[in-house]
């Protein structure tokens, strides 16, 4: 089984996003995954997305697999300016941080989508650019 974690750090004109999945199985785990191993999406307080992460970002269609041992993390950290599609500022607001792990677990009887693998945090932002 493999958890998944987000922390957040804002400042005052990003914030940071520190992330990643656990395996806690209580053994060594066969993961899979491509050169786009998670995505992160944003969205309003109506649901609309505003941002994700991959969007005019090119990935291989490499294939990874490796034994994430029992107990060992995998992580990540990205960045969010506080900006749109367009690259234009957002309004000040509560926005939800998705971060999905594109990630497969070839080992398991049922495999696990990806869908399963995420985890979501609120923030507001106070920034008027």
């Amino acid at each position: 089984m493999l958890t998944t974690f987000l922390s957040t750090e804002q400042h005052k004109d990003y914030i940071t996003l520190q992330f990643g999945i656990h395996n806690v199985a209580g053994e060594d785990l066969v993961i899979s995954y491509g050169s786009q191993p998670y995505d992160f999406i944003v969205t309003n307080e109506v649901g609309k997305e505003v941002y994700r992460w991959s969007l005019n970002k090119f990935f291989t269609a490499e294939v990874v697999e490796r034994t994430l041992n029992n107990d060992e993390k995998m992580s990540y950290e990205e960045r969010w300016s506080f900006l749109d599609h367009e690259d234009k500022p957002v309004p000040r607001g509560k926005y939800k941080i998705e971060v999905v792990f594109l990630i497969h677990l070839p080992e398991l009887i049922e495999p696990q989508s990806p869908q399963y693998l995420s985890i979501s945090s609120e923030i507001s932002t106070n920034i008027d650019k």
